[in-house]
């Protein structure tokens, strides 16, 4: 697999020093202080992170820049100025986190790993999702954390989507309970109904779509499509 990139697109010239000193492994750091001089580094093996606030330009317009890509890069974006019309401006474009200024190490850090682990799946699920579009008219959109069929759709938690992805490497086959509660805790702590109660959800959720979960005791879970 080909190391990621982060780019990072930031006009504050000290911060993009001081990101460029940052060590995390399999990543690539690359600083820009704009989106037109970003644009030509970044591709399917970038996690971005972009200020929302840039000398001549709103850090979402990056989003132009990814909108042809296949797989889209995670958009983490950075702001001094959260309030409601952002962040409702930043999901409906697809922005992968919102993190605000000023921002710690252990919660940069944090937010890069989990978002290269995010893109690392998302990659490795591209085969399986292609066969399971193309066949049943279903399409998991990675960086929104969406399931649509037809004109109808379907919003995911980050913790929901961990477990249709993780079905979805395997569409009709069993998967283990232990699988599935290993990718869902990642080292958290939590209680052993969370699985149950993720799953809970998501049969509600795909209740109008083609799609079912299947559980079955000592086999495991299954994603199965009814088309």
């Amino acid at each position: 697999m080909n190391e990621l990139n982060l780019i990072c697109i930031e006009d504050d010239e000290d911060f993009r020093k001081s990101i460029a000193f940052m060590e995390l492994e399999d990543l690539t750091i690359k600083a820009f202080a704009s989106i037109e001089a970003a644009k030509d580094s970044i591709d399917e093996n970038s996690v971005l992170l972009v200020d929302y606030v840039l000398e001549n330009e709103s850090g979402l317009e990056v989003f132009e820049v990814i909108k042809g890509f296949e797989v889209k890069p995670p958009v983490i974006i950075m702001t001094a100025y959260a309030n409601t019309e952002m962040a409702i401006s930043a999901a409906n474009e697809g922005v992968y986190r919102i993190i605000q200024k000023p921002i710690t190490l252990d919660t940069l850090i944090s937010t890069l790993s989990d978002a290269m682990t995010f893109l690392k799946t998302n990659r490795a699920l591209l085969p399986a999702l292609r066969e399971f579009s193309q066949y049943n008219e279903i399409l998991l959109q990675e960086n929104e954390l969406t399931l649509t069929f037809k004109n109808k759709r379907c919003q995911f938690t980050e913790k929901e989507f961990v477990i249709v992805s993780e079905l979805l490497r395997v569409p009709g086959e069993w998967v283990s309970r232990e699988i599935l509660q290993k990718k869902l805790v990642k080292g958290e702590n939590h209680s052993r109904n969370l699985l149950d109660t993720h799953l809970t959800n998501l049969r509600k959720k795909l209740e109008t779509f083609p799609v079912k979960i299947l559980s079955k005791r000592g086999v495991g879970i299954k994603l199965i499509n009814e088309l």
